[in-house]
């Protein structure tokens, strides 16, 4: 086993965890320098320390050094099933994990090499942020493409896409046309920041308004052009939050915002 591995190990088992290196080393006892240290491959944790190490990330001492033998694909899913079926509340959080988990092997693994320069880039860009220190990134071969965003991720299997037909194209245009209105796009993200964490909740025309900062007429062709669901508020009034199909929609635009520039 090389001191790089353990220290590949280290880094993404802290990362998943969501500790930073200084409560590793508070856990540990240690110092945020030899943590430092690990991560980088520069040394490895003593012996004695590595159950403690182990024990900290839920992991037996083979799986903390890559060890235990890679899983089939198969087996893989099954257990990740049996954890979504055992922590269901949790469902999201664990597949933004996965999702991010996904996107790294694809990113570092898929296709052609990548140049050591641009892998050690993007291995050591921001390295505590809660993304794992991917930022956006990218990567397209021909068996796949795949997009990362902070919590948005994309994949797409190359060999499962079929080419576009006249219709399909027709149905991509008329999904984004609504939203190459600035103002429009204006609207809907402030419709989606104020009513994301609340499934009850609408908002009137007026409140729309003042979040997007628009006027009210902007904000009325906006609701009528757009996919909204509508319920009659106590006060008598409209109130309006964005259809459930459409609620992903500013996550991927904003991937697609970041590719493109």
């Amino acid at each position: 086993m090389t001191e790089l591995k353990i220290s590949q190990q280290l880094s993404y088992l802290r990362k998943n965890k969501g500790v930073t290196q200084e409560e590793l080393a508070s856990a540990l006892g240690v110092t945020n320098q030899a943590v430092s240290k690990w991560e980088s491959g520069s040394c490895c944790p003593d012996i004695t320390l590595l159950p403690d190490i182990a024990g900290f990330f839920e992991v037996s001492v083979d799986e903390l050094f890559g060890l235990k033998p890679a899983e089939s694909v198969n087996n893989l899913a099954l257990k990740i099933r049996a954890v979504f079926e055992a922590s269901p509340k949790e469902a999201f959080e664990i597949a933004a994990k996965l999702a991010g988990v996904l996107h790294e092997g694809a990113m570092l693994y898929g296709g052609d090499k990548l140049p050591d320069e641009i892998e050690q880039k993007i291995k050591l860009k921001n390295p505590d942020s809660d993304t794992g220190g991917w930022g956006f990134s990218a990567r397209n071969e021909p068996k796949g493409y795949t997009a990362r965003r902070g919590g948005a991720v994309f994949i797409a299997d190359g060999k499962a896409q079929k080419p576009l037909t006249r219709a399909d194209i027709g149905a991509i245009y008329d999904t984004l046309e609504p939203f190459a209105d600035f103002k429009a796009l204006c609207v809907f993200a402030a419709l989606f920041e104020a009513t994301k964490n609340d499934y009850n909740l609408f908002l009137t025309g007026d409140e729309i308004a003042r979040l997007s900062r628009q006027p009210m007429e902007t904000v009325a062709g906006v609701l009528a052009g757009l996919p909204f669901e509508t319920k009659e508020l106590e006060n008598g009034e409209m109130g309006y939050r964005i259809a459930g199909s459409r609620m992903g929609m500013l996550p991927l635009l904003s991937l697609l915002a970041v590719h493109a520039g």
